[in-house]
């Protein structure tokens, strides 16, 4: 064993194999060299990849830990944005054949964590072993994975301490990365991916971005220390003014991140920091005068970021959020138009691609804010449209969203498909589109069915919206017996939310947010109720059963007074029954008129909305429909 050892440790030194290290520095030289925004960097990564699978061929024994660890950096340099599990093993077993190679010793366990491995790179026998210019490679390296991982704080908290450490050791060692030994040099001849400036790569003097992750790290998980400013190069110091703008942002401190917002967009400030830097500071300048209720200004700040970077997303939403409070809902529109062709647009785009925006993507960290898929843009912008009665265009992008998330099978967070569904059928309905509103609304309903336990305990809710729209769609068709079948199972699917959301207010102490809520939604029931002995009374009209549809009619005015309602019925009354018009328009005289709860029109659900708003009876025309 002592003389395999030996053997296998003579095999690592650079001079018996000079032909193959060689080769391995030139394939990775030639790759990385020239490295510009425009190389193709997918290329680029299946060659580093399969020279680093080439390198890690090599026994642990006989390993070349400078040529190795630098590739692995380049490789996960090209994808840390979003890297393969595939591609994290591979690092992760670099990161472990380097600590056995300088620790032969140390017996490290098969799938040992990337916490439990940092404190290996602390051991003295490592760390007199291992080159300067190696070691910073490794912080790198660790930066780059612990940056996707910050939601693991025992990881976090182990990062930290660990780089505070090398760190100091490497300070006190005193030596520089070109004065570090024969090894060193050697270490130089490979071309290391300057990822804060790939332009520099293949320079004598590269820049590490473990100074600059760190400090990211720190403010993602409030674990900010002051002081840690001086590894930062004084080529970036625009970072530090990044770190202090997201500490500010992070925390709430609207006078102090004003102060940092303006020395972002400082003309000053222009000359020393990457244009993206400088239209995000326009972007929270923007956020913030929005927030203040400085529309124009909020405007104005949006403007000019898109004037330099017209497909920015996040400056587009910002101005549809501007004009929404503004009231101009026709401009809103034009927006939002505008956001599903920059999506549409992107998803046209490869979608396995690298990238060297390191600026960009820390901004990012930094400064998050709502991603949004073009189905969710698609499904915003009809809603939008159907609530300014713009009806076609709603049933046109509600279908565009339904049938690019079936292509894809991807729905977005938060995004109810069914609902959607159930919002393009009454779209369609709406428009005349009869047959393909009750296909659609058909569908929903085997759906719900074969969902089985698990759908109904989701809530009725959507069941009351999705009968409903079965029964006027048989209406519509003059089925009017399937009509009042599909009104009387959305009733029954209302009063039994009805009895639970009156047992959850009973349950409550009558008293805050919870049974307000809950009181709420009780009324906003009772409304849903009386619209649907509307919706009965105009089935039986149509029948022309009028005892039934004046007992329909007044079961809804007794659940929801209010003038809609009243002056249908006043209409039917004035030529069949004078004592009765007199009665009724005399109670609505005297009697107040139910009002929309303001909180109530925020609903997101266009279906139950349309449901709750009175004004919507007119919608599809009541008279058309009895005639025909």
């Amino acid at each position: 064993l002592i003389l395999l050892d030996s053997l296998l440790q003579e095999m690592s030194s650079h001079e018996l194999h000079p032909a193959l290290r060689g080769s391995w520095v030139k394939v990775n030289n030639e790759a990385v060299s020239q490295l510009s925004s425009s190389s193709d960097l997918v290329k680029l990564s299946q060659t580093l990849n399969q020279l680093l699978a080439d390198i890690q061929s090599l026994p642990t024994p006989a390993m070349l830990p400078d040529i190795e660890l630098t590739v692995s950096f380049n490789l996960l340099a090209l994808s840390w944005t979003n890297p393969t599990s595939n591609l994290l093993n591979t690092i992760h077993l670099t990161l472990t054949r380097v600590v056995s190679y300088h620790i032969p010793d140390l017996v490290i366990p098969d799938h040992t964590s990337l916490t439990s491995l940092l404190p290996h790179y602390l051991s003295p026998g490592l760390l007199d072993r291992l080159p300067s210019s190696s070691l910073v490679t490794v912080m790198d390296t660790v930066s780059l994975l612990v940056i996707g991982l910050t939601s693991d704080f025992d990881l976090v908290r182990v990062y930290l301490t660990w780089c505070e450490k090398v760190q100091r050791y490497l300070a006190d060692k005193g030596e520089s990365l070109l004065r570090d030994g024969q090894e060193d040099l050697d270490c130089q001849e490979m071309f290391k991916i300057d990822i804060v400036n790939p332009s520099n790569t293949g320079r004598a003097v590269t820049t590490s971005c473990a100074p600059v992750l760190r400090r990211v790290v720190e403010v993602v998980t409030n674990n900010r220390t002051s002081g840690h400013e001086d590894d930062i190069t004084a080529e970036h110091k625009f970072v530090s003014r990044l770190i202090a703008t997201a500490m500010h942002h992070k925390q709430g401190n609207k006078s102090k991140l004003d102060t940092s917002i303006n020395k972002m967009v400082a003309s000053r400030s222009l000359m020393t920091q990457p244009e993206v830097v400088t239209r995000l500071g326009l972007i929270l300048r923007g956020e913030s005068l929005l927030e203040e209720g400085k529309l124009q200004g909020a405007i104005s700040a949006f403007g000019e970021v898109i004037k330099g970077e017209e497909g920015n997303l996040r400056a587009y939403l910002g101005l549809a959020k501007c004009f929404e409070k503004m009231g101009k809902f026709n401009n809103e529109l034009d927006i939002w138009n505008i956001i599903s062709q920059i999506l549409q647009a992107q998803s046209e785009v490869a979608e396995e691609k690298c990238s060297l925006n390191f600026v960009e993507r820390i901004l990012t960290v930094l400064f998050p804010c709502k991603q949004i898929s073009l189905v969710e843009s698609l499904v915003t912008w009809a809603r939008k449209c159907f609530l300014m009665g713009e009806y076609k265009d709603a049933s046109e992008k509600f279908l565009d969203a339904i049938a690019l998330a079936t292509a894809r099978d991807i729905v977005g967070e938060g995004l109810d498909l069914d609902k959607v569904k159930q919002e393009a059928a009454l779209a369609l309905l709406i428009v005349g589109k009869v047959s393909q509103s009750l296909l659609l609304s058909q569908d929903l309903s085997v759906a719900s069915r074969i969902g089985g336990k698990r759908k109904k305990q989701e809530g009725k809710q959507s069941e009351v919206v999705l009968k409903f729209l079965l029964a006027k769609a048989h209406f519509l068709n003059s089925d009017y017996e399937a009509a009042l079948t599909y009104l009387d199972q959305s009733v029954r699917c209302c009063l039994a939310e009805i009895e639970h959301a009156r047992g959850k207010v009973l349950r409550s102490d009558f008293g805050g947010k919870e049974g307000d809520s809950e009181s709420e939604m009780l009324g906003m029931l009772v409304r849903v109720r009386s619209r649907l002995y509307f919706e009965k009374g105009l089935v039986y009209r149509a029948l022309g059963d009028k005892k039934s549809f004046k007992l329909s009619m007044s079961s809804a005015l007794k659940l929801s007074p209010n003038r809609e309602y009243g002056n249908y019925f006043l209409d039917f009354l004035e030529t069949e029954n004078k004592t009765e018009f007199e009665s009724l328009k005399l109670s609505m005289e005297n009697h107040p008129v139910d009002d929309l709860n303001p909180r109530l029109t925020v609903h997101h659900d266009v279906g139950l909305k349309f449901l709750l708003d009175y004004s919507t009876i007119n919608i599809i025309s009541i008279d058309q429909q009895i005639v025909n």
